[in-house]
This record gives structure tokens, sequence and C-alpha cells, in this order.
């Protein structure tokens, strides 16, 4: 969330979901967020990109291929 909050482009985007992942309900907040600015499919697809590259990344270092 770090990540996608900080490359944002519009500046008050980022202002905004870098605050609202900080501290108790930040998953919570961070997803009110995203809704409220209207970029919840940028987000998901920021996400699923992230976590494909983390599985890749596993499956390379523990010599299982990945079709």
């Amino acid at each position: 969330m770090r990540r996608f909050s900080e490359q944002r482009r519009n500046p008050r985007q980022s202002d905004e979901l870098l605050e609202a992942i900080n501290g108790k309900g930040a998953f919570r907040f961070f997803h009110s967020t995203i809704r409220r600015l209207g970029i919840e499919k940028q987000w998901y697809a920021y996400r699923d990109s992230a976590l494909m590259e983390i599985a890749k990344d596993w499956l390379q270092k523990n010599g299982l291929a990945y079709k």
C-alpha cells in the first residue's frame, strides 16, 4: 500500500493515501480512500501484479518452474 501510495503522480492523492495507512484501521481507511478517489481498479491491478512478482520470485528461489 505504501509503494502504491508513493508512486501516485498526483501529490494530493499520494498524501491522502499515505495518511490513510497510518495508525489503527489503516486497511479500512486505505480502502475507503481508494474508493473515494475512484482508483480501486488501479490499486487492485497494482496489488495483483506485486503479488505475482512475489510468487515468481519465491518459485525461482526454491527451484520450481513457473508456467
